[in-house]
């Protein structure tokens, strides 16, 4: 995190700030097509090396060794624990992807309870030929053909049944966070904290989270994609083995279709063989194939596509998420969509309130529109704002006799903190760039409801604040300058 207040002053006293900021991005390094392997990560070491530069990497095992799902999840023989499972969690309802079926380009979704997933798990080990379940010839084939979207839905009992066979079915996207809130088996490793996102969600009353446990045998796949919201993703394996297959921004293009749709299975002998279908596939990179190891942790960073499969019995915690340093990919999506959205509605551009059905479209389409955008701003926004206020009546009542602050007022220049006042005043200017041009946006006259209307002139008086605190800060550090936000 070096000299991260002369980055401040720098965003700042620019007249596009969003734009600086890639600059300054891009003086970390070009984006390599490699994952670094550290042992271990310190807060300013991952910030300067891998946040910034979007760059990907493996943390060693270090990193979540306390975690109780580590020793509570799992067996003597490395395995799944079954029987703590079973006792802890056979009751609950969790969500379930066939990997053999397909529908609206992904896979077909189910519910069971725990304990029917654990017998279906322990199941298909009982019958793995010779006690192994490597019943592929390729990346991502399965034992049985893929079905698609027509095939009758079938019982629980039809999927846990033998039916001469196997079937690839993964535990995944399950909320446990949110199904046990004050349960201690795991805890978001520091370098990982700032979490706008959860933040945001855990602030809001949608009840939901970006946190997730997934669970499978040997086989089980998540398809080609890149995270929501264009967020960084992080994911330990508490057991068993990962392979994963990653692009970073802009190769996933040469797996389009000719209708402009990714395949689910960037490893499929159609994507390899049917140019009519794949037209640009034949000069695509091969991926990044990284080996994720019992115990390890992979960054993935904002916009890099991925595909991944369980090399053994696993068991993984994953979140989306994103700060600070990847705001600008999420808003800069939010655009991209929206002008998806208007074009394709572009006929009806003369209908009343056009600009409020585009962003309905765009929540459904999105997830977000540019009101749930503005609103996770706000919620970021409020407390650290709270929080320079207190730094610096903390600062203002402990100086020196000489009108020095003493040391630890705020963090030394150069070994901030992810919750240090330096910190504090990056996530703040970084805010207030994006508010800025979420305002500015033309769409904005338009697109709010009346009710609507009293957090965009909220949003407005906050970024005031934000202007008028961090300037004050910085001219404090002799960084004041010529600020034009």
């Amino acid at each position: 995190m070096q000299n991260v207040l002369s980055t401040c002053k720098t965003l700042l006293s620019c007249s596009d700030g969003l734009k600086e900021f890639e600059v300054l991005r891009s003086q970390y390094g070009t984006q390599e097509r490699e994952v670094t392997f550290v042992d271990d990560l310190t807060e300013t070491e991952y910030f300067d090396r891998f946040l910034l530069p979007n760059k990907a990497c493996l943390v060693g095992e270090k990193l979540t060794r306390e975690w109780l799902a580590r020793k509570d999840w799992v067996a003597d023989d490395g395995g799944p624990n079954w029987e703590h499972l079973r006792e802890h969690y056979g009751n609950v309802k969790v969500p379930v992807a066939d990997c053999q079926r397909e529908q609206y380009g992904s896979h077909v979704k189910i519910e069971m309870t725990m304990a029917e997933y654990l017998d279906y798990w322990q199941e298909d080990i009982r019958t793995r030929p010779n006690g192994d379940c490597a019943t592929t010839t390729t990346a991502m084939e399965t034992a049985a053909p893929r079905a698609t979207a027509a095939t009758a839905d079938p019982t629980n009992a039809d999927l846990i049944a033998k039916v001469g066979k196997r079937r690839i079915l993964y535990l995944k996207d399950w909320h446990f966070c949110r199904a046990f809130k004050d349960s201690p088996v795991y805890q978001v490793p520091t370098p990982f904290s700032s979490d706008w996102l959860n933040e945001y969600w855990d602030a809001s009353d949608a009840g939901d989270d970006y946190r997730f446990v997934y669970m499978g045998p040997k086989g089980t796949w998540t398809p080609f994609h890149a995270d929501v919201f264009r967020s960084y993703s992080w994911s330990t394996n508490v057991c068993g083995r990962k392979r994963w297959f990653l692009f970073p921004p802009g190769e996933e293009d040469a797996f389009r279709d000719r209708f402009g749709a990714f395949p689910l299975d960037v490893t499929s002998v159609d994507v390899a063989q049917d140019r009519n279908r794949f037209p640009a596939a034949g000069s695509a990179q091969l991926p990044i194939v990284v080996i994720q190891e019992a115990g390890q942790t992979i960054f993935v960073p904002s916009g890099w596509h991925h595909q991944v499969e369980n090399l053994e019995d696993t068991i993984s915690i994953n979140h989306n998420w994103g700060n600070a340093c990847n705001i600008g990919y999420l808003w800069t999506g939010l655009k991209d969509d929206l002008k998806q959205v208007e074009e394709a509605i572009s006929d009806c551009r003369d209908m009343v309130d056009y600009s409020q059905h585009c962003q309905l479209l765009l929540r459904a389409h999105s997830g977000l529109n540019f009101y749930g955008f503005l609103q996770m701003l706000l919620i970021i926004a409020r407390p650290r704002l709270a929080q320079l206020e207190d730094f610096t009546q903390s600062c203002n009542e402990s100086k020196q006799a000489d009108g020095a602050m003493q040391l630890g007022c705020c963090e030394a220049e150069g070994k901030p903190s992810f919750n240090g006042v330096h910190m504090v005043v990056f996530d703040l200017v970084c805010l207030s760039l994006i508010l800025l041009d979420l305002l500015a946006q033309p769409a904005c006259g338009d697109c709010f409801t009346d009710e609507q209307q009293a957090v965009f002139n909220e949003a407005t008086g906050t970024h005031k604040s934000i202007t008028s605190q961090t300037r004050a800060h910085l001219s404090k550090h002799g960084l004041d300058g010529t600020l034009t936000v």
